[in-house]
């Protein structure tokens, strides 16, 4: 029985492929059955003393300050029309496009355009193939969570808010019918939170993760600035967007459902509750499955 049992494990690793999200000197990855979608292994920690654990195929998350996202209309894919958008210098960067539905002409093609800076992605790469793993590819956050959308069954053409508030960064993705549309990464994320609750409380960070996890983040005084910074940077975005959102759910670290809550009142739209697994767990599951 045991050897059974050992058997289907060492068959569902043999079929995995690992989800890997990098933050500074950090490491956050989990393995996939991609026949099932479930999760064979995880962790996070140090970026050396996780990737000594890891072999095998991966495929990694871009993000934080070397990408870029914009939405142009197909005709104005050109280099020279790009350029003047991106905040970046010529030649220092690649560029990525997805074709999605026009939300303003019917029937036409826009392009949403994820730019990303040579020098992470070279060094990054790099890194992780001297360490014996195999790069199956690599994507950035909002054609990720635009993906986990269809899994809602929301309304054809509804605008839909994800947001993940990640441990260094909070992600802002609105999609429509699986498409991203609209997105933005903003520097402050759940980690900000725990340092001002310690330094608030005097208290030591496992103090500060224990109160986080399960007290709702609006209604923690020490927390308030960084939430309500928060809150207005989203509704900025989605004002940016000029699409109503019908709506909306949240992922990441911490009690969440406060957040969701303000956004929806904030947005008049509906927040949608569902059993995410905590910290970045849909998102790299839903790297790794793809």
């Amino acid at each position: 029985m045991f050897s059974t049992l050992r058997k289907l494990f060492c068959d569902k690793i043999k079929e995995a492929r690992l989800g890997l999200l990098v933050e500074e000197d950090n490491l956050s990855w989990v393995r996939v059955c991609r026949a099932e979608g479930q999760i064979v292994d995880q962790g996070r920690g140090k970026f050396d003393q996780e990737l000594s654990r890891l072999d095998g195929e991966a495929k990694v998350l871009l993000g934080g300050r070397t990408t870029f996202y914009c939405l142009v209309e197909a005709e104005n894919l050109q280099p020279d029309a790009l350029e003047s958008r991106i905040p970046f210098p010529a030649g220092t960067y690649q560029v990525r496009s997805l074709s999605v539905p026009s939300l303003q002409r019917p029937g036409k093609q826009s392009q949403f355009v994820a730019v990303a800076r040579n020098e992470g992605i070279a060094q990054l790469r790099e890194s992780l193939e001297s360490h014996g793993l195999r790069v199956g590819g690599m994507e950035v956050a909002p054609t990720v969570l635009a993906r986990l959308s269809k899994t809602l069954d929301l309304p054809p053409q509804s605008a839909f808010l994800h947001v993940h508030l990640g441990s260094r960064s909070t992600k802002i993705v609105i999609s429509q019918d699986g498409y991203p549309y609209e997105a933005r990464e903003l520097s402050k994320g759940f980690r900000d939170m725990l340092f001002h609750y310690a330094m608030f409380h005097k208290s030591s960070e496992k103090e500060a993760l224990n109160a986080l996890q399960s007290e709702d983040l609006a209604k923690v005084p020490a927390v308030e600035p960084i939430f309500l910074d928060l809150i207005q940077e989203i509704v900025r975005t989605t004002r940016t967007h000029g699409t109503q959102i019908e709506y909306l759910t949240v992922t990441g670290y911490g009690c969440l459902e406060g957040l969701g809550r303000t956004l929806a009142e904030r947005l008049n739209a509906h927040h949608l509750e569902r059993d995410w697994p905590e910290g970045d767990l849909p998102l790299l599951r839903g790297l790794a499955q793809a």
